[in-house]
């Protein structure tokens, strides 16, 4: 009977045995398919500590900011290390409201790699608390540097054009000016050649002679307007 009983006990082990083995290997397999799906993502995947401090990375994670994942376990780099001086203002007030709201925050800003070379992302951050109370902050990197540089091309061809569409009604109104200024002139020289009494004769010279200075008044404010410098409407 006791015999029978250690024999029915160790069946039992064994089954139990081959349920841990097959719960180990779907735990495994699980793990598998979470790092690749982490390491393939199509965005830079990053967890950061409380202090701060790159505890994972993914591929493209690890590309943007140029720092060796292996690396990361024995000697974590600081996430600051890698925000473009002037975006770091931006980076304190979206993780402030991050760890305020608990919610998902998101905002642009530019990373600067190790290299110098630099790439403007959309960066989303949630935290999560351990039960020690530690704080990590876990980060999407979404790299929006082409998407930025044609923004930028259709800003500048919106200038040009809108400067163009200046330049035009620029041009516009000095033919209306320079118009309105020939034609007293065009009106007064054939009159000249007239044999007229003196007065007359002096009254179309002012014309001309006034009409004349306003033609070159026109000029002079549109190469000040040019030189970029004030003048008058």
């Amino acid at each position: 009977s006791a015999v029978e009983e250690l024999h029915v006990y160790d069946a039992e082990l064994q089954i139990q045995n081959e349920e841990l083995l097959a719960s180990r290997a779907q735990i495994e397999e699980s793990q598998k398919k979470y790092f690749r799906h982490f390491d393939l993502a199509p965005v830079g995947l990053i967890r950061l500590n409380h202090a701060g401090l790159i505890l994972e990375a993914n591929i493209l994670g690890a590309r943007m900011l140029e720092v060796d994942r292996a690396l990361l376990h024995k000697a974590p780099r600081p996430f600051l290390a890698h925000v473009a001086p002037g975006s770091l203002a931006v980076l304190e007030q979206h993780l402030e409201s991050a760890l305020s709201s608990g919610k998902m925050e998101m905002c642009e800003l530019l990373l600067r790699g190790a290299s110098g070379h630099e790439t403007f992302v959309r960066m989303q951050s949630v935290i999560s608390r351990s039960q020690k109370d530690e704080t990590d902050f876990y980060i999407t990197l979404t790299d929006l540097t082409e998407h930025r540089e044609i923004e930028q091309k259709l800003e500048t061809q919106l200038l040009r054009a809108q400067r163009l569409e200046s330049i035009g009604t620029l041009a516009s109104g000095v033919a209306h000016d320079l118009n309105n200024t020939l034609v007293p002139i065009l009106v007064a020289a054939p009159l000249l050649r007239d044999d007229l009494p003196k007065r007359e004769r002096l009254k179309f010279l002012d014309i001309v002679e006034s009409s004349a200075h306003r033609g070159a008044q026109i000029v002079r404010q549109v190469l000040s307007f040019a030189r970029g410098a004030d003048g008058d409407r």
